[in-house]
């Protein structure tokens, strides 16, 4: 890939990047607080339970504080699985509404570039959903490409290739999502969960 097609999908990972991290972040700080709670919730039945158990035989005792602890694990695996499943449906809402930002054009003609840049002007086609047939219609006739459309579902964004199908860039919301949460994966479980998944 070309250094200045390179610059753009940088400066398209950054912006889409940019745009998510305020809502990861809050995502975040909700799953902390979750975690917070789930946790000392966690601990005061752990000590409600061995209290308990105090009274009890030696090996009663010691079997009963491994099952509470196994239990414990479970309840916090699964508290981990409700902020994973959280997060995931708060940045899906986040992607939704997207393509109703100011900044939505802005995306769709940077990632109309970046693929311009890495296919050529010419002989291309072009698929993004119905809702920006217009749009994007309109933005290949500013930057001079020569492109058929078809209208596919996705979420935004627009998937180009040639129309032989020997290569596609797909830029599409989807696609661009699944990019920054393979990078941000390790960061979102450090934060969420001390460094341990």
């Amino acid at each position: 890939m070309s250094e200045p097609v390179e610059r753009i999908c940088r400066k398209i990972v950054s912006d889409a990047l940019a745009s998510y991290e305020r809502e990861i972040d809050e995502a975040l700080a909700d799953a902390n607080s979750m975690i917070d709670r789930v946790s000392k919730e966690l601990e005061r039945k752990l000590q409600q339970k061995e209290s308990r158990l105090s009274a009890l035989a030696d090996a009663e005792y010691k079997s009963r504080v491994a099952k509470a602890k196994m239990s414990a694990q479970d309840e916090v695996l699964a508290a981990r699985e409700e902020v994973r499943k959280q997060l995931e449906q708060r940045v899906g809402q986040e992607l939704l509404r997207f393509p109703t930002s100011p900044r939505y054009p802005v995306y769709v003609r940077k990632s109309l570039l970046a693929a311009s840049g890495a296919l050529g002007q010419s002989g291309l086609l072009v698929m993004c959903r119905k809702e920006d047939a217009r749009l994007v219609e309109s933005l290949c006739r500013e930057l001079g490409l020569g492109v058929d459309l078809e209208l596919v579902d996705i979420a935004g964004g627009v998937v180009v290739s040639k129309k032989d199908g020997a290569a596609t860039v797909n830029l599409s919301l989807e696609e661009r999502l699944k990019a920054i949460e393979f990078a941000r994966r390790s960061d979102i479980e450090k934060a969420l969960f001390g460094g341990s998944s």
